[in-house]
């Protein structure tokens, strides 16, 4: 069954002399802390800190703080870890790292690690950015430089193993040809050139090549003897 009950309505006009002592009597509430919208700004620091303890973070209203063992989690995984707790965000250019670490494989994000390691170990994000920047653009330069040694090899960039490009008849399907195709190699063992699925030295090429040649010869006259007999 259920029961409702009548509240008459009060005149604060009227009877606001008996109201008002009534509402004094509440006790003032605090104003509740309003709830951040998106990622509040971090800051990650370095220090050492008790064995089992990898990190400890301090949230505010328009701010979080995170202190990290760089002996027990790397920089990359302390802000993983962080964001599992707390949306935050470090700006653009910092943001944009973690998310590319996110989407690479093992070795690259142990790179990532290093750069934001630096970044957490001197506070000065962008010239940290700035100099491996400068690093990148610098090995991508040197990357694209010729081989110094050797006019015939196709690689650039700092190498201590020359290929050359490799000279296929294109006259034959690829599985056949591969057997004729040819390139010149520095491997270590001194200059070689690649021919009929050996690795043979300068003479010992032309050696082949003369026997090659004695075949195809021999397969010439042998087109000869079938023309005559048509």
């Amino acid at each position: 069954m259920q029961h409702v009950i009548t509240v008459p309505p009060v005149d604060f006009q009227t009877n606001g002399h008996r109201a008002w002592p009534l509402l004094d009597a509440v006790p003032a509430q605090p104003k509740p802390v309003p709830a951040p919208k998106g990622p509040v700004p971090a800051r990650f620091e370095q220090a050492p800190l008790d064995a089992g303890v990898k990190l400890i973070y301090r949230k505010a209203a328009d701010r979080v703080r995170v202190a990290y063992d760089p002996e027990q989690i790397d920089a990359l995984n302390a802000r993983f870890l962080t964001n599992i707790y707390v949306d935050f965000t470090e700006g653009a250019q910092i943001d944009g790292l973690c998310n590319l670490a996110r989407n690479t494989d093992k070795n690259s994000r142990e790179m990532y690690a290093i750069m934001l390691s630096e970044v957490d170990r001197t506070g000065d994000a962008p010239a940290v950015i700035e100099r491996i920047t400068e690093l990148l653009c610098k090995a991508h330069a040197e990357a694209q430089t010729p081989c110094p040694r050797y006019g015939w090899c196709i690689e650039t960039g700092q190498h201590v193993e020359h290929t050359g490009e490799s000279v296929e008849p294109d006259f034959l399907e690829v599985d056949r040809g591969e057997v004729l195709a040819a390139t010149i190699t520095h491997w270590g063992k001194g200059i070689r050139v690649g021919f009929l699925d050996e690795d043979l030295t300068p003479a010992d090429a032309r050696t082949r090549l003369a026997e090659l040649r004695a075949h195809l010869d021999a397969v010439e006259q042998l087109i000869a003897t079938a023309e005559a007999s048509e």
